[in-house]
């Protein structure tokens, strides 16, 4: 019986390591000090504050023209949700977008956000869907490279890897490369007793 699952299980690990090395080609997985070195590289996508980064999404979608009978309007098209084929876009309010852009690009030239902006009117106005299309967007964003978010990991490795340190020197060549032999980020899940979050 276990023989007739081998093929299913082969096919597994193959895709199992086709995601991993996507994972660190795209560098979805890097150590401290290669987000360092890309740190160094992009300080002003890496260390911009969220109102920036909230503005850079909007610009980043980019904007259109849209023609009322009172005349010429801009709209974002991230409203468009065109991440998502235009499920669940926002129709008009483009002068609420307007708005929250011109607070984002308040926020961002006095170097804080010292206000908060109150979406409100009647149900049905389209708040929830304006501030939906604003989250999906910089989900999609944040998985592109100008929008790149990362977070530390600690890893503790397994007994067999290390006995000593969590993660910035030392390591078994069993588990590493030359390349990674100063960091555990590259460990795989069998060399590692506990990561934190």
């Amino acid at each position: 019986m276990n023989q007739e699952y081998a093929p299913a299980r082969e096919e597994l690990a193959s895709l199992g390591e086709e995601i991993r090395e996507s994972y660190i080609k795209n560098r979805r997985v890097m150590s401290f000090a290669e987000y360092l070195e890309l740190v160094a590289a992009r300080p002003a996508e890496q260390l911009r504050a969220s109102s920036q980064y909230v503005k850079d999404c909007f610009d980043y979608y980019g904007e259109d023209t849209v023609s009322y009978p009172w005349g010429d309007v801009r709209r974002f098209r991230l409203f468009d949700c065109p991440f998502d084929a235009g499920r669940d876009r926002l129709i008009g309010q483009e002068e609420v977008q307007n708005r929250i852009y011109r607070a984002l690009s308040n926020f961002v030239s006095e170097g804080k956000a010292n206000k908060l902006v109150l979406l409100h009117g009647p149900n049905g106005s389209a708040k929830t869907t304006l501030i939906t299309c604003i989250g999906r967007a910089l989900e999609h964003y944040s998985a592109q490279e100008e929008g790149a978010l990362y977070r530390i990991n600690w890893i503790f490795p397994a007994e067999k890897v290390s006995k000593a340190g969590i993660g910035f020197s030392g390591g078994s060549e069993e588990f590493h490369d030359a390349r990674r032999a100063d960091s555990y980020a590259y460990l795989p899940n069998e060399a590692i007793d506990a990561k934190l979050i």
